[in-house]
């Protein structure tokens, strides 16, 4: 589900690209490699980001829903679903804090990270 997700994020930010940049490419002499990984890969590195952060957490949610469904005991999933059988309201509450915090962490140390180096590198940012 989340590669589907993905696929499209990055097809639409390619198709995004205007298409004079690829023709002036061309002109330069470029060939079909050197325009994709040189012009178009960059100019749709903002919504590749953007798909990798739709990518990840429907694959988080993926992934609690399945521990909840399948339980086997482990997980965050089957803890919330085990708070909520013993009407553990807080511990629920606690389980999915912890969910949050997680998704979190994830979205500011990796996807911040490539983030900031794709503005940086297309002059959005400073150092």
């Amino acid at each position: 589900m989340s590669s589907i997700v993905i696929t499209i994020g990055v097809s639409s930010g390619i198709r995004m690209v205007p298409q004079v940049l690829a023709n002036a490419a061309k002109m330069t002499g470029a060939n079909s490699l050197s325009i994709f990984l040189h012009v178009l890969i960059p100019q749709a590195a903002g919504s590749i980001v953007n798909a990798l952060r739709l990518g990840m957490s429907s694959a988080w949610r993926v992934l609690i829903a399945t521990e909840m469904v399948v339980g086997m005991g482990i997980g965050v999933g089957y803890s919330i679903e085990l708070t909520r059988d013993l009407l553990d309201y807080v511990g629920a509450f606690a389980c999915i804090t912890i969910i949050c915090v997680m998704g979190l962490a994830i979205d500011r140390i990796v996807l911040a990270g490539i983030e900031r180096r794709m503005r940086h590198r297309l002059g959005l940012e400073g150092e």
